[in-house]
């Protein structure tokens, strides 16, 4: 796969941690992100398809409120939910619906506030039946009750 290089990409990320060896077991676990030590002592890492790199930085110190949060995607997002909970880790708005994904809030172990979200197409590819009844396709002016029905417990 060759990696993206262009001018405005999001491409490193420096994460606060207050343990990095827990934020980097949390990440593998939760969302299959590559570890590695980077040279100098940091656990680093690398997204689930190598696009976005970082480390996690003990001498920075998580935000209770950030002014903006970065968001997480994922296939199943319920899924991710209960993986995160299990981990130990607080859902802080859960799942929220609308007509093009699907979002929830999480702080991390180190306290950092991100965004998990599922695109509708991802849960069409899983889930093509449960939505289209039959016809190729998914109807997108019912797609926003179909998800609610869909993940509804």
């Amino acid at each position: 796969m060759a990696y993206t290089s262009k001018h405005g990409k999001i491409c490193y990320i420096e994460l606060p941690a207050t343990d990095a060896q827990k934020s980097a077991d949390f990440y593998r676990d939760i969302f299959g992100w590559t570890i590695r030590d980077r040279g100098d002592g940091a656990i680093a890492f690398d997204d689930s398809i190598g696009e976005v790199s970082g480390s996690f930085d003990l001498d920075k110190k998580a935000v209770q409120h950030p002014g903006f949060i970065i968001s997480i995607m994922v296939d199943d997002i319920r899924a991710t939910i209960d993986r995160i909970t299990a981990y130990g880790s607080e859902i802080v708005n859960p799942l929220g619906f609308h007509p093009t994904e699907l979002i929830a809030h999480f702080r991390d172990p180190g306290g950092n506030l991100l965004g998990l979200y599922q695109e509708t197409g991802l849960i069409a590819t899983t889930n093509r039946t449960r939505f289209s009844k039959g016809r190729p396709g998914l109807q997108p002016r019912h797609l926003h009750s179909k998800i609610e029905q869909a993940f509804r417990p």
